[in-house]
C-alpha cells in the first residue's frame, strides 16, 4: 500500500497499488461481507510499460466548429489547421507528435445542455492576468477556487464548455 492521491473534485481516490485488487471477505457475522475494489493509480512520473494507447485529441461538440476553434487557437497560441469548415475544424493534426494533444471541433445539431463531465485544465504563471486575457477573447468567468494550497478559476468557452486555469506553483 502506498500514499493516497487526492483529486480536488472527488476527494481521495484511493491507495496506490500496483495491481487491480478485488476481495470479498466474510466477517464473523455470516450475513455481512466487506468488498474492497481498488484500481491502479499512476502518478505523472510513473510509466506503464504495457500502455498501447496515447491521448490523440480532445474533441468538442459544438454548433460552429470554425468559431470555437478560433477561440481555442487564441487560447493555446496554436494555428487552426487548413481546411477548416463549420462542420469540422482541427488544431494540430499536422503538428509533430510532441505537440499533442490535437484539438478537434465537430458540429452537432444539439446545444450543450449540462455541465461537462470532463474538461481541460490549463496552467498559468499569472492566473489573474491569463484569466483577464481569456475573458477578453470571449470566455466567461464562472468561479474562483482556493483549496489545499491550489488556486484556480473555472471559465466557459464561447459555447459554454467549462475549463479551468490553475495557478502555476500554487
Amino acid at each position: 500500500m502506498g500514499t493516497f492521491v487526492a483529486e480536488r473534485e472527488i476527494g481521495v481516490v484511493g491507495p496506490i497499488r500496483e495491481h487491480y485488487v478485488v476481495s470479498n471477505e466474510q466477517t464473523d457475522d455470516e450475513s455481512r461481507h466487506r468488498t474492497e475494489v481498488c484500481w491502479p493509480v499512476f502518478l505523472p512520473h510513473q510509466e506503464r510499460s504495457d500502455a498501447s494507447v496515447k491521448l490523440y485529441a480532445v474533441t468538442f461538440d459544438c454548433t460552429n466548429a470554425t468559431r470555437l476553434a478560433a477561440f481555442w487557437s487564441a487560447v493555446l497560441d496554436r494555428v487552426v489547421d487548413d481546411g477548416a469548415t463549420e462542420e469540422f475544424t482541427a488544431i494540430g493534426l499536422e503538428d509533430p507528435a510532441d505537440r499533442s494533444p490535437h484539438w478537434m471541433f465537430v458540429r452537432v445539431p444539439e446545444a450543450k445542455a449540462v455541465k461537462n463531465r470532463v474538461h481541460p485544465d490549463l496552467i498559468a504563471a499569472d492566473l489573474e492576468g491569463e484569466v483577464g486575457q481569456l475573458v477578453a477573447l470571449g470566455a466567461v468567468r464562472k468561479a474562483d477556487f482556493e483549496e489545499g494550497g491550489a488556486r484556480w478559476t473555472t471559465l466557459c468557452d464561447p459555447e459554454g464548455n467549462e475549463f479551468d486555469v490553475v495557478a502555476e506553483g500554487a
